[in-house]
């Protein structure tokens, strides 16, 4: 087989060289993700779509007919999400004949459960160009971060698997989005880190909880006020992606050159954090290389 460039475009005999279980878009080889197919147009079976195209894409997990659950593929995805490794993307391109875009080899890096209006229960997954530690690459990273917050901000749960072992059956750990609203109204739904408020409309604002020590799963973290953050979409994800954590006086420290380190977090007198969840994440979560 030859080297494929981002770019390639592929006919059917070749696209299935690589691409060789063609009935399924997930293709597994000796246990991997080896490449993925998708299709963001109207002929399309699933629901892809671009967040930002060619750079960030929302994709739809195996399983046609009712629910989709955490089958052999879609663990497999999973799985691809943990080990961080790069698989081969495609992209259908309808017409006579079929044929295959390559844009070369791009992460999994985030996957939950959403309920679409239709009742069904859908697996969707994030395809991104970049890992997660070189997101930052994207062109206005604060609209990628953003979009895909807003996308994700019906889901009201987080789905666990333990990240060693692979099956169908999950756990579900319920958030307590009452809590969290309750938090945002206290912090007049403005971030605790850089103080901004992001307008959704002419009367309503836009902000998120972060949870330091998170949900369920190796973490077990606790939904409670003493391990929750008010913060914008941008510093949310830096918690996530460990860039950044809670220092001995709530200040903001990392190991990287970023704009908000040692800057003051803003906590109200009433909020106390737990010392215990911050020691947490300063030990698991930040990354130190």
């Amino acid at each position: 087989m030859k080297k494929l460039l981002p770019g390639d475009i592929l006919y059917f005999e070749e696209f299935k060289k690589y691409h060789k279980n063609i009935r399924v878009g997930i293709y597994i080889k000796k246990g991997h993700v080896y490449s993925i197919r998708f299709d963001t147009s109207e002929h399309g079976e699933y629901p892809d779509r671009w967040i930002r195209k060619g750079e960030l894409l929302d994709y739809s997990g195996q399983g046609k007919k009712g629910d989709q659950t955490w089958n052999l593929y879609n663990s497999a995805m999973r799985k691809a999400q943990y080990e961080e490794y790069p698989i081969k993307l495609f992209e259908t391109l309808h017409g006579n004949p079929m044929r295959y875009k390559y844009y070369g080899e791009w992460y999994v890096i985030n996957s939950y459960e959403k309920i679409f209006p239709s009742g069904q229960k859908l697996i969707r997954f994030t395809i991104s160009k970049f890992p997660k530690e070189d997101l930052k690459k994207c062109e206005n990273e604060k609209e990628v971060i953003l979009k895909l917050s807003d996308d994700l901000k019906n889901v009201s749960y987080d789905i666990i698997e333990p990240p060693n072992r692979y099956k169908a059956t999950i756990n579900r750990v319920i958030r307590d989005t009452q809590k969290a609203n309750q938090l945002k109204e206290v912090y007049n739904w403005t971030c605790q880190i850089c103080n901004q408020r992001l307008p959704r409309n002419s009367n309503e604002y836009y902000v998120e909880v972060h949870h330091i020590q998170p949900l369920g799963g190796k973490h077990n973290g606790v939904d409670e006020f003493s391990n929750m953050l008010v913060l914008c979409p941008n510093h949310h994800a830096l918690f996530d992606y460990g860039v950044i954590g809670i220092g001995s006086n709530l200040e903001v420290i990392s190991y990287f050159d970023v704009d908000c380190k040692g800057k003051k977090i803003y906590f109200r007198e009433d909020h106390k954090l737990d010392p215990a969840v911050i020691d947490y994440h300063n030990h698991v979560i930040l990354q130190t290389s």
